[in-house]
């Protein structure tokens, strides 16, 4: 079931009540809504650019969500965008300009998106096979 992030964001709303057992009852109904889609507290958080989406996946194998593991590995990403960057800027313009893009993303919002992740991925080890 996707999470309805409209109405979590009003049950939310409702932990700030003076009312203790009306907040309590709150936090657990937001815990509720998020279990019951499937993620967890850092999947509803990650920044998100405004007019992209964020898919969450689960790996079977390890039960790990991997689009939020390896959003948040910055060190990585770093990495992987120095690598590009490294490299001459000759060829498909469009290339860069994606790359450019790409790099404004997640320097903004410190993440970037799973699908883009991917493509930044294949990239960087095409690039650390064979530089330049």
């Amino acid at each position: 079931m996707p999470l309805n992030r409209v109405l979590l964001a009003k049950v939310l709303g409702m932990t700030a009540s003076d009312k203790d057992g009306e907040a309590l009852n709150a936090i657990r109904k937001a815990n509720e809504m998020v279990k019951e889609a499937g993620m967890a507290w850092d999947d509803v958080l990650v920044q998100v650019p405004p007019g992209r989406t964020f898919t969450v996946t689960v790996s079977r194998e390890t039960g790990i969500n991997e689009a939020t593991a390896h959003l948040k590995d910055k060190k990585t990403l770093d990495l992987m965008f120095a690598m590009v960057f490294a490299q001459p800027r000759s060829g498909n313009d469009e290339y860069w300009e994606k790359m450019d893009r790409l790099y404004n993303v997640y320097q903004t919002y410190g993440s970037i998106a799973p699908g883009d992740y991917k493509v930044l991925k294949a990239i960087y080890l095409k690039l650390s096979k064979h530089p330049g």
